[in-house]
């Protein structure tokens, strides 16, 4: 029998989605995945070429239990930088990502039965944590029709002798909600601690965000490089607290981890110094994709009321489409082949809403597909292709094939629409390839091609094979044939 604190972690649905789906692509499927909050992108150069000196000067032995020194001054000239408030490094404990920094404040913080009052929808593992040590969760609603806003007279009026701390998080995981500065300022005159999650800080697209720290310095704050860097997978988060708690928290955090990877702490800290301008471009990308999945959302029929202002998630309402978001999205997954993680994550009020993850890759998620009348498209545009192409849209690849001159009279009603919805979302490339006896060019569009403003690929965004592959000439018949049904 497992402990009683065991029991209280309910599981993260986002990952079961995400386990059923690699399951379904061990089956030969093609899966969508929008259900994981995890930038596309590489990690900027700069960043990485500091893990590469740092692993090769040796820097991976024990580091301080704060964290470096370097790292935590740049991380206390960064708020000083952006936001205008003093923090010591002597404030700030480096840990392998924000959800440890979390476990831990929680437990330094909470006695069993302490409150920490949270919006719903939020985060889906704020609860597991706060209840881990032994403390109660309080949510307090938001409203889908003000964009799921942060009310502070909603926490005022849910404040008991037990509360202990006021969670919050700005801007938001799942509804993309940011604080107003005013909303802060009224949040940090409640009383209680204020834990201000920070995550998604560079993230904004409405103006710039605030952090709690310019209204109170009765908080403490979570932040990392997961979201504005690119660097999920290197696990690297901070929390920055009151000078009273940190030899507490040092002490657990000694004791349950020893220190995090110092040699990526030295690439943490050159994210901080060096790659502003990577942040930069990544937060413009985010935000087409943003409008473009707002858009597309509300074309299938799924309900954004205000479109998010932060991070890069939709909460879409799908009530109209079923009361069970596990269910639907569960179906959606088997049938549609396309992960997204059920609203009742996130809590009670989010049930019948599925979050939606705008930050894949243009190709792996509906940003573009949904201006698309079929997944069949027979176009000519000249600034795009030359010639006329027949055009086979898969999940992950688009083949591309010339047809013959006989073919080319042949066209879809919209081929305008399609070729202008095409040619916004893709860039101009130069393809030369013809139709020669049983040679046909079989060129994958690995969907790498992207929004205007998208980082340069890892690869030439046309080609992961650019050789004609050889076909016996029956197939080659077989395949023109579906082709003439295809746009017949």
């Amino acid at each position: 029998m497992t402990s009683k604190r065991s029991q209280v972690i309910e599981p993260f649905l986002a990952v079961e989605i995400f386990q059923r789906a690699q399951e379904l692509e061990r089956q030969g499927k093609d899966i969508i995945h929008l259900e994981f909050g995890e930038p596309d992108f590489d990690t900027p150069p700069v960043v990485r070429e500091a893990a590469e000196r740092a692993l090769k000067d040796g820097r991976t032995r024990y580091a301080h239990s704060l964290g470096l020194l370097p790292l935590r001054e740049a991380i206390a000239e960064h708020y000083h930088a952006r936001y205008g408030v003093t923090v010591s490094p002597a404030q700030i404990l480096v840990t392998a990502g924000t959800s440890p920094a979390m476990l831990l404040l929680f437990s330094t913080l909470l006695d069993p039965g302490d409150e920490v009052l949270l919006t719903d929808p939020r985060y889906a593992v704020y609860p597991n944590l706060i209840r881990y040590p032994g403390g109660e969760c309080v949510p307090t609603p938001t409203w889908e029709a003000d964009g799921f806003q942060c009310r502070p007279a909603e926490f005022a009026s849910r404040l008991t002798p037990r509360s202990k701390a006021v969670l919050i998080n700005s801007p938001a995981n799942p509804t993309g909600a940011v604080m107003t500065a005013e909303s802060l300022r009224e949040t940090a005159r409640l009383g209680p601690w204020i834990i201000s999650d920070e995550i998604y800080h560079g993230l904004t697209y409405e103006g710039a965000e605030h952090s709690i720290l310019e209204f109170t310095d009765h908080a403490f704050v979570l932040n990392g490089f997961s979201k504005a860097y690119a660097m999920t997978g290197w696990r690297l988060g901070y929390l920055i607290a009151p000078k009273e708690f940190m030899r507490t928290l040092q002490i657990a955090h000694g004791n349950f981890f020893i220190s995090t990877n110092e040699f990526v702490q030295w690439a943490a800290l050159a994210a901080l110094t060096d790659a502003g301008e990577d942040a930069l471009r990544f937060r413009e990308i985010f935000d087409q994709r943003r409008g473009a999945m707002v858009a597309g959302l509300r074309r299938i029929g799924l309900g954004v009321t205000v479109a998010p202002t932060g991070a890069f998630y939709v909460l879409a309402n799908a009530q109209r489409f079923g009361a069970d978001s596990k269910a639907l999205a569960f179906d959606i997954l088997e049938h549609a082949h396309v992960g997204v993680t059920p609203g009742v994550d996130f809590g009670s009020r989010a049930e019948g809403y599925l979050c939606v993850m705008c930050a894949r890759m243009a190709g792996e998620g509906p940003l573009f597909v949904a201006d698309l009348p079929t997944s069949r498209v027979y176009f000519n545009e000249d600034q795009f292709f030359p010639g006329w192409v027949f055009v086979v849209l898969k999940r992950h690849a688009i083949e591309l094939y010339e047809l013959e001159a006989s073919e080319r009279a042949a066209q879809i009603e919209d081929v305008s629409r399609v070729a202008r919805a095409l040619a916004r979302v893709y860039q101009p490339a130069k393809m030369n390839y013809e139709l020669l006896g049983n040679q046909v060019p079989h060129i994958h569009w690995h969907l790498v091609p992207r929004l205007a403003g998208d980082p340069e690929p890892r690869w030439p965004v046309w080609r992961v094979s650019h050789e004609p592959k050889t076909l016996p000439a029956h197939d080659v018949a077989r395949r023109i044939a579906q082709i003439r049904a295809a746009i017949g």
